[in-house]
């Protein structure tokens, strides 16, 4: 706030980004504003003025001077006989806040004061980093999480947007960043949004579209769905990029990964780190091509500015839900030209993907199914589905097997394992955890080797369950009010999904061809090893193999991914 309103802050920011970015690498001879590796530069990070709300606005007397200024030019502008588009009330509307700024940010005039000091003070950063500092890389700004429909103002002056979303980010109970803290830890499959995120609508489809920071936080049961869902919507909407936050939040966390989960870092959640490779086929590796049809909301500059318009929020202009099924994002119209036509496009809303690719949610179950020819599968929480050749359906395991260990037995810190690595199935060792049977499962198959699943002969099968920290604690059955994380061995949920998959190409199976090729599936350890082969069923006549993923075929380590190899 201070850098928009106060010149000694916003000198010092100044000195501070010289000293980033003019510094010179020894190793390569570059400073970073010169290096060429350098592809975007958020000059504020979550900085959105209206983010700590009004009284941390009202707090600072440079803010309330510059309130009343910004108060004084519009009331001048409205007695403007010449200004055909104010009228006298505008003047009885303003002048009604000179008292200091509202408690309500999301009043029109408080919107489009802190959207204009938004673009001022990109505008001085951006002339300040190109004129004096010599850098050319794209700039952007305001990631999160204020968001009223007058912020697309300075975004227009953006080379790229960038926003930040988090599910089941903690909210905190007593003190920030202390346990205990509160998730929702529901299925975010349902309900109307059908998992899309409020953020894609912020998007001016003119200009590139990141979104880097994104997680579905720890200790959250739903983080299995995280990588296929966040990777399908990046592809459909054809995002420009996005970041998990984070690999790590300390120098432990990067130099000896592998510690208790906590709610961020993938490099100590293994349910996490195996989500991620269905982002990595379906967004980067292009598994999934984009929407044709586009649906964008068209704001106007000058409807913005009106009073009379109000300043909701962006994402209430739109359904989430529609991110599914084409393109969404603003189109930003300025004063005095014509706007787009909004409904051009709607005719191929509802075509199907291109390459075959398809998409289906039920809110009401909230199950998640995906089917590209490289990546197909999905997530439920029960039940028998189909993603293309892929058909799973998803088991309980009853009880804890007779070796297991739960958590009234479990060892106490000081006698936790030292092997990072251990993942162990149990059936239940949180203590105030729920106790469904019925594991809800993330199930998905990839190809290796470049070809569509059905002609493949190398895939990774991955079955993700829940995984927690062992004798991690709750408040409550639901598991939303967390109290201990927990420590190592990182535990996985039991269960089971019966796998069937049609590996006939798409002219049908051929029996010679079936004939001589033997298929194998194997149990793999988290890093990739063949473990040891599991039990399939193969009919070379219709090209279908059979078999059962379990995450405790090894009650010692969990199993959750597989090789299935032709040979």
């Amino acid at each position: 706030i201070l850098c928009a309103f106060h010149e000694p802050a916003y000198s010092n920011l100044c000195a501070w980004t010289r000293n980033f970015l003019t510094h010179v690498n020894p190793h390569t001879g570059r400073s970073l504003a010169e290096e060429p590796a350098l592809a975007t530069l958020a000059l504020v990070n979550e900085g959105n003025l209206g983010n700590w709300g009004a009284s941390a606005l009202r707090d600072l007397p440079c803010v309330e001077k510059a309130w009343q200024a910004w108060l004084a030019e519009r009331q001048s502008d409205e007695r403007n006989p010449a200004d055909s588009q104010n009228n006298s009330s505008l003047v009885t509307r303003h002048s009604s806040l000179a008292g200091g700024i509202p408690d309500n940010l999301y009043s029109q005039p408080v919107a489009t004061f802190l959207a204009d000091a938004e673009t001022r003070l990109f505008e001085r950063l951006r002339d300040f980093v190109r004129t004096e500092l010599h850098c050319p890389v794209p700039l952007s700004s305001i990631s999160a999480w204020y968001e009223p429909a007058q912020y697309a103002l300075p975004r227009s002056k953006f080379d790229y947007i960038d926003t930040h979303f988090y599910v089941d980010h903690p909210q905190f109970l007593d003190k920030s960043w202390r346990l205990p803290s509160r998730c929702s830890n529901r299925n975010p499959m349902r309900g109307s949004d059908r998992g899309a995120q409020d953020c894609v609508w912020i998007r001016q489809f003119d200009k590139p579209f990141c979104v880097s920071e994104f997680n579905f936080s720890g200790p959250g049961r739903y983080r299995g769905v995280g990588g296929i869902a966040t990777g399908a919507l990046a592809a459909l909407q054809d995002w420009g990029g996005i970041w998990r936050f984070d690999w790590a939040c300390t120098r432990t966390g990067i130099t000896n990964p592998g510690g208790p989960m906590g709610y961020f870092d993938i490099a100590n959640d293994p349910l996490s780190l195996a989500a991620e490779r269905a982002a990595l086929c379906l967004f980067l590796r292009g598994d999934l091509a984009p929407l044709e049809a586009e649906e964008p909301l068209v704001l106007d500059a000058v409807n913005l500015r009106d009073p009379a318009k109000g300043a909701p929020r962006l994402a209430s202009l739109g359904e989430n839900a529609k991110a599914w099924e084409s393109r969404v994002g603003t189109r930003f119209v300025g004063a005095g030209k014509e706007p787009a036509s909004q409904n051009s496009s709607l005719v191929t809303r509802h075509s199907s993907l291109r390459d075959g690719g398809t998409v289906a949610i039920d809110p009401a179950t909230g199950t998640f199914l995906i089917d590209t020819p490289r990546t197909c599968g999905g997530f439920a929480e029960g039940g028998v589905h189909t993603a293309g050749p892929l058909r799973f359906e998803i088991a309980g395991r009853d009880g804890p097997a007779p070796q297991d260990n739960v958590g009234r037995d479990a060892p106490a810190p000081q006698d936790s394992p030292t092997n990072n690595s251990s993942l162990v199935t149990r059936h239940s060792s949180l203590r105030g955890a729920d106790t469904q049977t019925v594991a809800a499962a993330t199930v998905w198959i990839s190809s290796l080797d470049g070809k569509p699943i059905a002609q493949s002969s190398r895939m990774l099968l991955t079955h993700l369950t829940d995984v927690q920290n062992n004798c991690i604690e709750y408040a409550d059955p639901d598991l939303t009010i967390l109290l201990k994380w927990g420590w190592l061995p990182h535990i996985m949920r039991r269960g089971a999904a019966e796998i069937e998959l049609s590996t006939a190409g798409r002219d049908g199976p051929s029996p010679q061809d079936n004939a001589t090729h033997a298929w194998h599936v194997w149990r793999l350890s988290p890093g990739g090893r063949r473990v040891a082969e599991v039990p399939v069923a193969y009919d070379p006549a219709t090209g279908h193999l059979a078999f059962t993923a379990r995450t405790d075929y090894d009650p010692a380590s969990a199993t959750y991914l597989y090789e299935i190899v032709r040979e």
